[in-house]
């Protein structure tokens, strides 16, 4: 049993706020609901201990492939609900499995398919919600679902064959980190000892290079838990607005990186574009 904190209307127009024990954010509205109460808000109240620096996300696969079946389901004649609580049964991922219970539980309280899904923002992304809007409105909702596995099927392969073009120069890449490594930490500070045997003046770069190498072989320690702690700040600092931002305009200026993730997003916006516009969306 998880609390929830609530915001309604009573019938009589007054606002009212509280919190309740449910097991999901659906069942919780659902109690809401038939307490004869209007629902503005339902949030679920995390104690310190339950806090999550990143949310637990659901594949993109996950989700072509329930919006392959659950069409073919609503083609063949299958409720909705009926084929959602199938899907939650069967899936093995934890998120997932929540979120499809908790459409399930706004269905049973009255929502729209459309509307059921927008309360799971953190698995299915605004587009996605767009274009069943659209769908519910027109009646295919059952071709719209093909079009976004198929949608989301040449995404994924898209982003394969980004990662399988970039996956050599990041070996090439690391491998040349760890030798430079090796080489400060291990062999040039053999070379000083042997220098200053000779008692042998240094030109300015090699001397430079040798201080380097003393001050990372003598303060490793220190430089790999700065690198750790810079990590845990930047890393749920790019999760935000304004770290998504920061990190979309850094792509757009580095070179090379900069002409393939600008042909990536005109190449995504066209394909979510076209997707849309079969749904029905208006322009």
């Amino acid at each position: 049993m998880a609390k929830f904190k609530y915001v309604g209307i009573t019938p009589e127009g007054a606002e009212v706020s509280g919190s309740l024990d449910s097991i999901t954010t659906g069942t919780a509205r659902t109690t809401l609901i038939e307490s004869d109460l209007s629902i503005v808000s339902v949030k679920e109240q995390r104690s310190f201990l339950k806090f999550e620096i990143t949310k637990k996300k659901v594949p993109k696969q996950v989700i072509m492939q329930f919006s392959r079946q659950l069409s073919a389901f609503i083609q063949a004649g299958i409720p909705i609900l009926e084929a959602l609580d199938i899907f939650a049964d069967e899936t093995d991922n934890k998120t997932f499995r929540v979120a499809l219970t908790e459409i399930g539980d706004a269905l049973r309280g009255g929502e729209h398919f459309a509307t059921a899904v927008s309360t799971q923002s953190q698995v299915f992304p605004r587009f996605y919600v767009d274009m069943l809007n659209a769908a519910e409105l027109t009646g295919r909702l059952d071709s719209v679902l093909n079009q976004l596995s198929s949608y989301m099927e040449r995404d994924l392969l898209a982003r394969q064959k980004i990662k399988s073009a970039l996956a050599y120069p990041l070996i090439i890449g690391g491998m040349s980190v760890v030798t430079v490594l090796i080489l400060t930490v291990f062999v040039l500070p053999r070379f000083q000892v042997f220098f200053k045997s000779f008692n042998a003046k240094l030109p300015l770069p090699t001397r430079i290079v040798l201080v380097g190498a003393g001050f990372v072989g003598h303060w490793w320690w220190a430089i790999a838990g700065g690198m750790v702690l810079l990590g845990c700040l930047i890393i749920p600092g790019l999760k935000t607005r304004l770290g998504r931002r920061f990190k979309s305009k850094l792509l757009l200026r580095i070179p090379v990186i900069k002409e393939v993730a600008r042909f990536s997003i005109i190449e995504r916006f066209c394909r979510i574009l076209s997707s849309m516009v079969l749904a029905g969306v208006p322009s």
